[in-house]
Order: structure tokens, then C-alpha cells, then sequence
């Protein structure tokens, strides 16, 4: 008699399998269905706190919806906040391109503001220049003065910046007592934006009086290329500050965005650091405009008022970021059903 021994259960049985879409009080999986491409359920979740992830899905099928095309994404991180809480269906990268976007827009909004502004200011400065300040020549890369008439060297505030000449050697940018300024000696330009200081060599091969009459002839020759180099460097300062500040805002929100969903989600620390970025487009915007427009919270309140509203706003946009994503992602379980 040919016996077989009974193998176990738990070699070759089929695992048991979770019940079907279709079945009887089930709940669809949305995340399954945005994969494949047919969203019908999109924003019910599968589980209650539970949130899409972009990492997982079909091999060979992208794991998250189709997200728009850049212009209309960063429209609709600008004109309706719940799209801060749809950052949570995609990869990090979906929102940091149009954040790295804005922050390019900005700076060149700012870049603009100040060379539209500062070219009416040269010219009114070098009309009545020979009345207040002392006559100087810029010739082989140094500064000088032969007489000064009893006249001071020229002391300026330009869009914000104090401007300070000083051929002497007796002054340092240090002691000026501002966070940003510049001061040009007899061989260099030093310039303090925020703590750091760049110190530049005058220019060698320019020969330039330095009087009403010759700054007048200068700027009616060179005046755009004046403009769009300081317009330039503005903004380049401009991006490297929105980074920094982006970099930390993020870091610094993502808590709030969680705070904001926890009576309705947990949200990953992942996931909030998605919507945090996404919060930060339309505050980045809004602050290139206003420096565009020369109406910024800086010239109204000052320095530290300004820093300060800034970041309660950013921390009340992302509590508000949170709840709509507990709002939007929290489904009851009636509605997943119909």
C-alpha cells in the first residue's frame, strides 16, 4: 500500500487572502486604483490615518496620480489651499520643484524692484552731487581726492542700504552698527549683507571723475548695465537667502502640519515635510511681489517685526495645511463606501 505522508498546512496552502474590492463591505483601495490610473476613490483611504505613499504600487506603474504641469501646480499652491494637502500623494521632489521655482521668481522680482528704483535715485544723486560732497577720481583701481573744498565724502542711503565713503582708512564696516551696508575706501568695496562680509577690489581699468558732471556722462552711457549688474546681484543674494530660509522653514513646520491634522490623521514626518514645502510657495511669492512693489512688512514695522510675522504666518498656514489634510484624507467610512 503506497502511502503518502500528509504534508503541513503550511507548506504549499494558499496564504488567506484579504477581501476582495468587490465584496460585500469592503472599502476600495484607492491607492491601488490612482496606480492603475482610475482615481475613482481619490482622497478615501484604506485604512482611518492612513495616508497615500508615493512609494509603493505596481512595479512599472507610477505609484502616485499624475501631478500638473508645473505652471498650473504652482498656480494652484498660490490660489487654493487645499492643494497644500495633495502634496501628501506625491514624492518630495513633485513639491520642491515648484518651490525651487518660486524662489527663482522672487529673487528675479526683487532683482527687478531694486534696479527699477535705484537708476532714479543715481541720477537725482549725481545731479546735486557737487553741492554736498567732495570731488574724488577713480583711476587704476584706487580712489582719490586732491581737494575736498571742505566738503564730507558722500554718506547715502540707497533702497535700505547706507552707502559710506571714506578715503581715510578710518572706518570699518564693522563699526557702522548695521546688519547690512556699504563702504568703499581709497582700493576696495566692502559689503555686509546680513553678517557675512565680501570685500571687492575697484574696478582697474575704469577712469571715472567722480562729480556731477562725470556721474551724469557714466550713467547716461552705462546706466542699464549699471542697473542689471546690481539688479543681478541682488537677486543672487535674493536665492541664496529664500534657500536657507526655505530649508529651515521646512524643517521648523512640519511639526505644526502634523499638530494641525492630529485630531483627525497621524501624518509621517515625510509626508509633512511635503506639505510644509508646499506651504512656503505662495509665502515666497508674495514676498518677491511686495519687495517689487517697495511694500515690504521691513519698511512698516522694522527688522525684527517683519521676521517675526513671517514665521507666525508660515506656522498658521501649516497648522491650517494640517487640517485640511485631516479633512481631505480622513474619509468617513460611510462616505468610502457610496
Amino acid at each position: 500500500m503506497n502511502r503518502t505522508t500528509p504534508k503541513h498546512p503550511s507548506a504549499h496552502a494558499e496564504p488567506p487572502r484579504a477581501p476582495s474590492d468587490n465584496a460585500p463591505g469592503s472599502r476600495p483601495d484607492p491607492v491601488a486604483e490612482e496606480a492603475a490610473g482610475t482615481g475613482q476613490t481619490r482622497g478615501a483611504l484604506r485604512k482611518p490615518g492612513a495616508l497615500p505613499q508615493p512609494g509603493s504600487g505596481p512595479r512599472g506603474v507610477r505609484p502616485y496620480p499624475k501631478p500638473p504641469a508645473l505652471p498650473r501646480l504652482i498656480a494652484l499652491l498660490c490660489l487654493k489651499p487645499a492643494q497644500w494637502a495633495e502634496a501628501a500623494r506625491y514624492p518630495f521632489r513633485i513639491t520642491l520643484w515648484p518651490l525651487l521655482l518660486a524662489i527663482v521668481l522672487a529673487a528675479a522680482l526683487v532683482g527687478t524692484g531694486v534696479a527699477w528704483r535705484v537708476m532714479p535715485i543715481a541720477h537725482s544723486f549725481a545731479a546735486g552731487y557737487d553741492a554736498k560732497f567732495a570731488p574724488m577720481l577713480l583711476a587704476n583701481g584706487k580712489l582719490t581726492s586732491k581737494d575736498t573744498h571742505g566738503k564730507p565724502f558722500p554718506r547715502l542711503t540707497i533702497d535700505g542700504w547706507p552707502v559710506v565713503v571714506d578715503l581715510t582708512g578710518k572706518t570699518a564696516i564693522e563699526t557702522l552698527g548695521v546688519d547690512r551696508a556699504v563702504l568703499i575706501d581709497a582700493t576696495q568695496i566692502s559689503v555686509r549683507g546680513d553678517s557675512a562680509v565680501k570685500r571687492m577690489p575697484l574696478a582697474p581699468v575704469w577712469e571715472l571723475q567722480v562729480d556731477s558732471a562725470g556721474l551724469t556722462s557714466f550713467l547716461d552711457h552705462y546706466g542699464p548695465l549699471v542697473a542689471l549688474t546690481i539688479g543681478s546681484a541682488i537677486a543672487g543674494a535674493s536665492i541664496l537667502r529664500n534657500v536657507l530660509w526655505a530649508a529651515t522653514m521646512i524643517l521648523l513646520l512640519a511639526p505644526l502640519v502634523s499638530l494641525g491634522a492630529a485630531q483627525r490623521l497621524r501624518i509621517p514626518r515625510q509626508v509633512a515635510y511635503r506639505i510644509a514645502a508646499a506651504v512656503l510657495v505662495p509665502l515666497v511669492l508674495l514676498d518677491g511681489l511686495l519687495e517689487l512693489l517697495d511694500r515690504t512688512p521691513t519698511q512698516l514695522v522694522g527688522q525684527e517685526w517683519a521676521l517675526l510675522i513671517w514665521t507666525l504666518g508660515a506656522a498658521a498656514l501649516a497648522v491650517w495645511a494640517g487640517a485640511l489634510a485631516g479633512m481631505i484624507f480622513r474619509k468617513p467610512a460611510s462616505a468610502a463606501r457610496s
